[in-house]
């Protein structure tokens, strides 16, 4: 997977995408965002990119 989750700290998900983001890494950030709104929290995502292609 290109995307890693690198922390959730409060509900700013911390994470960081490499190369090519695949649908696979889309739908673990979407998983995760709504767990968090699930638990009545405003989610806010922090990514940092790494040689990003897409």
């Amino acid at each position: 997977m290109a995307c890693e989750r690198i922390k959730i700290e409060d509900s700013v998900v911390h994470i960081r995408i490499r190369d090519v983001m695949q649908a696979a890494d889309q739908k673990m950030l979407e998983s995760v965002a709504v767990k968090l709104i699930e638990e009545g929290k405003k989610v806010r995502l922090l990514a940092v990119l790494e040689n990003f292609k897409g």
